[in-house]
C-alpha cells in the first residue's frame, strides 16, 4: 500500500469516528437550548411516593392490645408498639397458615413467670408462620410452635421459666436468635427441663443463635442451651454460641443430625450426647 493509501485509509477512519461522535452529541440534544424555564421530565414525588405505596405489601399493625390477641387470618402483620399483657394472659396466638408478624423492634412482654402463659403460640393450623424483628420477655414460655415451616428469625427472647424457643413439627428454623435468662423461677419442685431453643422432629436448623444462662433450680431436672429430639433426618445445628446453660448442645443420636462451627462455653456438660454426625468446626471437640 502507498504512503497515499495509506494516508486515505486514515483519513477514511478518523472521519466515521468524527461522525460517530458528532452523532453521539446530537442524541444529548440541541448546544443551543430554545429560551425559557426548563420544565419537568421525570415523575412528580407524589408519583412516585404512589407507585411505591400501591405495591407495597399490606401490612395489619397491631397496636393496644393487652389481653392476648389470636391471628386467625392470613397476612403479614406488624407491631406498632410494645405489646403488654396481663399478669395471667398469653401474647399472640397465630390459627392460620402463612402468617408473617414483624415485631418492628418492639417486645411482647409479661412479667409474671408463672403458670403456663406462652408469650408466641403457633397452633397446628399455623403452618407457613414467619416470626422476626423483635423481643419476647418474661412468660413461662417465650413461643411455642406445632405448626410446620416456622421460620423465627432476628428474635430475642429473655426471662422465661422454662422454655425460650421450641418446636415440636418438622421444617422448623432458627436463625440470629438471642434466648438468654431461661429457667428464671424460683420453684425448687419444677416438674420440666428448662431448655433454651428447643426442636423434636425432622428437617430442622438452628443457626448463628446465641443462648446463655439457661439453668435449673431443682436438681431433679436438666437445663439445655439447645435441646434437639426425636427428628433423626436432615437437622442441622451449626454456627451458634452457647454460654453459662448447664448442658450446652443436647442433640439426637443419629448420622442425620449435624452439628458445625459451634462453641459452648462455662457448660458443666457441653455435648450430653453423642452418635450423631460432627461436621467439624466445634469447640469444644466432641
Amino acid at each position: 500500500m502507498s504512503q497515499i493509501d495509506r494516508r486515505f485509509l486514515l483519513g477514511g477512519i478518523a472521519g466515521v469516528a468524527g461522525a460517530a461522535a458528532v452523532a453521539r452529541i446530537a442524541q444529548g440534544g440541541p448546544l443551543n437550548p430554545p429560551a425559557g424555564a426548563v420544565g419537568p421530565t421525570g415523575r412528580t414525588l407524589d408519583e412516585v411516593y404512589n407507585a411505591v405505596n400501591d405495591s407495597a405489601e399490606l401490612r395489619t399493625v397491631i397496636m393496644s392490645i393487652s389481653s392476648g390477641l389470636l391471628i386467625n387470618t392470613p397476612g403479614s402483620y406488624v407491631l406498632g408498639e410494645d405489646f403488654v399483657v396481663g399478669a395471667n394472659s398469653n401474647g399472640i396466638t397465630i390459627g392460620a397458615a402463612d402468617v408473617t408478624i414483624d415485631l418492628n423492634g418492639f417486645t411482647i412482654k409479661n412479667t409474671n413467670v408463672n403458670g403456663n402463659t406462652v408469650g408466641i403460640t403457633i397452633n397446628n393450623l399455623g403452618q407457613r408462620a414467619i416470626i422476626r424483628n423483635g423481643r419476647v420477655f418474661g412468660f413461662s414460655f417465650g413461643m411455642l410452635s406445632s405448626g410446620t415451616f416456622t421460620l423465627v428469625e432476628d428474635v430475642a427472647v429473655i426471662g422465661s421459666r422454662l422454655v425460650g424457643i421450641s418446636s415440636s413439627q418438622t421444617h422448623f428454623t432458627a436463625r440470629r436468635c438471642i434466648v438468654q435468662s431461661i429457667g428464671s423461677g424460683t420453684s425448687t419442685t419444677e416438674t420440666a427441663d428448662s431448655r433454651g431453643i428447643a426442636t423434636q422432629a425432622d428437617f430442622a436448623t438452628i443457626e448463628d443463635c446465641q443462648i446463655a444462662q439457661v439453668i435449673t433450680n431443682t436438681t431433679a431436672r436438666f437445663a439445655y442451651g439447645i435441646y434437639q429430639n426425636l427428628g433423626a433426618n436432615g437437622t442441622h445445628v451449626r454456627g451458634n454460641i452457647v454460654t453459662a446453660c448447664v448442658r450446652g448442645i443436647r442433640m439426637n443420636g443419629a448420622p442425620g443430625v449435624v452439628a458445625s462451627n459451634n462453641v459452648i462455653a462455662a457448660s458443666e456438660v457441653p455435648w450430653p450426647t453423642s452418635g450423631w454426625t460432627n461436621a467439624g468446626g466445634n469447640f469444644p471437640v466432641p
